[in-house]
C-alpha cells in the first residue's frame, strides 16, 4: 500500500520523501521511486524521535499489529498519523488519528492529501495525537494490568 500510495501522491508533492523503516518486500525500483525513498531496516531511537517528529505523517497500514507502537511513539512527537482498522491500532489511536481499511487506496490517499495540505487538520490530528500519547504510559499500563491480574485472583 505504501508504495503504491507513494506513488499516486509523488507527482502533487515533488518535494516530499518516503522513509520506510523496517522490512519491506517491495523496492522502490518496482516503482521508478528510487530518488525519494528511502528504506532502513532499522533505526536507532534517538534517531527514529527526530524523524517523527520532523515527519509530516505517520503511517502504519498494518493487516497485524502487536500494540501499534510506532503509531503512538509518532503521535507522542506530534506528528499526525494515520493507520489501519485492523489488530490493536484503533484502540491505541482513539480518536486521535483516522482508521482506515488498509486495502482502500483511494482513502489513504484523500486523507494523506489532507493531512498535506490543510494545516488546521493537520494541526488538530497532531494536538489530539500528543492527548492521546500522553494517556498511554508505562506507569498507567503497569498499573491497569496489575490491576487486572488482581481482580482475576480475587474472583
Amino acid at each position: 500500500l505504501v508504495f503504491h500510495l507513494f506513488r499516486r501522491l509523488a507527482p502533487r508533492f515533488p518535494a516530499f520523501r518516503l522513509l520506510c523503516v523496517g522490512l519491506h518486500a517491495l523496492p522502490p525500483e518496482a516503482h521508478g521511486l528510487a530518488d525519494r525513498v528511502d528504506l532502513r531496516p532499522f533505526v536507532a531511537p534517538p534517531d527514529l524521535a527526530r524523524i517523527y517528529a520532523e515527519s509530516a505523517v505517520t503511517l502504519v497500514p498494518s493487516y497485524v499489529e502487536g500494540f501499534g507502537l510506532p503509531a503512538l511513539e509518532s503521535m507522542a512527537c506530534g506528528t499526525p498519523v494515520v493507520v489501519s482498522n485492523r489488530a490493536s491500532l484503533p484502540e491505541v489511536v482513539g480518536d486521535a488519528a483516522p482508521t482506515l481499511d488498509p486495502d482502500d487506496i483511494a482513502a489513504w490517499e484523500r486523507t494523506v492529501t489532507r493531512i498535506l495540505v490543510d494545516a488546521d487538520f493537520a494541526r488538530g490530528l497532531s494536538t489530539r495525537g500528543l492527548e492521546r500519547a500522553r494517556t498511554m504510559t508505562w506507569e498507567r499500563t503497569a498499573s491497569l494490568w496489575l490491576d487486572a491480574v488482581l481482580n482475576r485472583r480475587r474472583t
